[in-house]
């Protein structure tokens, strides 16, 4: 249909999905993605599955770095980049990534 989904539906939709993997786990967040941007193509664009995929992983990030994880956070934004290179820009995302690498360089 070519239509755009409101921003503010896709965020919500990124929350219900860190949720999931909360409940669940990753790889069953990762299949129910993979099933979401296939019913999603059908009203909204391939750009609004890109945003809501970069809005997850950023927020996935987050959530990682948080927590400790730091090895997963430079993978996770740069998925996300690839999906939304307007990322780079966010003095946040930066900020975690490069403190990220640094702690697993000073490992």
């Amino acid at each position: 249909m070519g239509a755009r989904l409101n921003e503010n539906f896709l965020r919500l939709l990124a929350a219900v999905l860190l949720n999931y993997e909360l409940e669940f786990g990753y790889e069953d967040t990762q299949a129910a993605l993979l099933r979401l941007s296939r019913s999603l193509i059908i009203v909204g664009d391939n750009g609004n599955i890109r945003w809501m995929k970069a809005c997850y992983l950023i927020n996935l990030s987050f959530n990682d770095y948080y927590s400790g994880k730091f090895s997963e956070v430079p993978t996770r934004v740069l998925q996300a980049l690839f999906y939304n290179p307007k990322y780079i820009t966010n003095r946040g995302v930066l900020a975690i990534l490069i403190r990220s690498i640094g702690k697993l360089v000073l490992k």
